[in-house]
């Protein structure tokens, strides 16, 4: 059961990491909007 949960806490951590990955790609793009 261990092997499922470090999958749970994998699969989170990516997700996470992408969003904010996703949110600072946007607000470079604002930022550099006229």
């Amino acid at each position: 059961m261990k092997i499922v949960l470090i999958l749970v806490v994998a699969a989170t951590v990516a997700l996470v990491s992408w969003r904010l990955a996703r949110a600072a790609d946007t607000q470079v793009h604002r930022i550099n909007q006229p």
